[in-house]
């Protein structure tokens, strides 16, 4: 597949795997890939360094000098070590130029946005403090996660959802596919980094706040609870949003479309298990029943779209789920092989 690690690392999709970028295919294909001979890892390693050599933000000054420190520590413990044994000419001539790459090497460990070789489907349960050794938490269908980072915050990831991370340190950017709740704790210092949220429609940064962020296959939505947010798109437009407003946004369009919102329980109430719906369309609901419990939902009669939905409903089983919702959308619904069919048309001809 891939002859050297020049190769390797001019290949696109192995490079957002670097990044931590890759889709839940690509990390897969990536892993599978190294895991099939020891060829493949020491290409795949080789071409990790010449990745973050050409795509390396520096840390602070502070941080390098950590990381020099520990790496210098570290060597004069193997020495020590070493020292007990036969030593080799070439070990005393380039040893110091070993320590001063294995330093650069140990740098770029701690602050790449991805940690190799490990393809991780573990599961914790809700209100575990994850592992920073975990790169990439995943949800199911009907099923939520919550996250705590070591500053306080706390990420509650929603249904058929992954956020992927950098592992180690503190946690100050963050790749989503699917939705969360962001509840991030506030930054010390004004000069700090901002906590961003990463999708493939662009970039949401804060300084400290509580907001939602929703993606699929079309665009990205930012939801304000309280604070500021500020919203890169990817193609280079840039805007603030207040508390109560909806960003909307998508990298097929160099534009980012802000509109007010009148009840922002409808976009956080998932996190309490409930629904709200406060004069919401169709559309709305018929999306939320998709992704939180993967069916498919026919309607049969387009006039239910005009309806404009309100009420609340628990988000328990799907059975009771839709009886609650029979009552809200006035209509008859019913479930056969994991569809949703709303609507008496779609009801009367099915039973024939």
């Amino acid at each position: 597949m891939f002859v050297s690690r020049e190769d390797l690392a001019s290949d696109s999709s192995f490079v957002r795997w670097v990044h931590g970028m890759a889709s839940r295919e690509e990390a897969k294909k990536w892993d599978d890939w190294i895991k099939k001979s020891p060829h493949h890892k020491k290409i795949a390693r080789e071409a990790q360094e010449v990745v973050m050599g050409m795509d390396f933000k520096s840390p602070s000054s502070g941080d390098k000098q950590v990381a020099w420190d520990e790496l210098e520590e570290r060597f004069e413990r193997n020495e020590k070590r070493t020292e007990q044994h036969a030593h080799t000419d070439w070990w005393y001539k380039h040893g110091e130029l070993i320590m001063k790459v294995a330093a650069v090497v140990l740098i770029f460990a701690a602050t790449a946005v991805a940690t190799f070789f490990v393809y991780s489907d573990y599961n914790p349960p809700v209100d575990e403090k994850i592992s920073f050794e975990t790169k990439s938490i995943e949800t199911s269908f009907r099923q939520q996660k919550t996250l705590s980072l070591s500053d306080g915050s706390i990420i509650q990831l929603n249904a058929n959802s992954s956020l992927t991370y950098a592992p180690g340190g503190e946690v100050v950017e963050v790749f989503l596919e699917g939705e969360a709740y962001f509840s991030i704790a506030s930054r010390k210092s004004p000069y700090a980094s901002p906590f961003s949220v990463r999708t493939n429609d662009g970039t949401v940064e804060v300084m400290g706040t509580k907001f939602v962020v929703n993606t699929d296959s079309y665009e990205t939505r930012v939801a304000l609870e309280e604070g500021a947010v500020t919203v890169h798109e990817k193609r280079g437009a840039t805007k603030k949003i207040r508390p109560n407003e909806l960003a909307n946004f998508s990298q097929e369009r160099n534009s980012i479309e802000i509109e007010p919102i009148e009840n922002i329980e409808v976009f956080t109430s998932w996190t309490q298990s409930k629904l709200v719906l406060d004069s919401s369309p169709l559309s709305y609901l018929v999306k939320r029943l998709e992704d939180t419990y993967g069916v498919d939902v026919v309607v049969s009669d387009d006039s239910f779209y005009d309806r404009k939905l309100t009420g609340t409903i628990e988000l328990r089983d799907l059975d009771y789920v839709i009886q609650a919702l029979s009552e809200v959308v006035e209509g008859e619904l019913f479930i056969s092989d994991e569809t949703v069919y709303l609507g008496k048309q779609m009801h009367s001809s099915n039973e024939e």
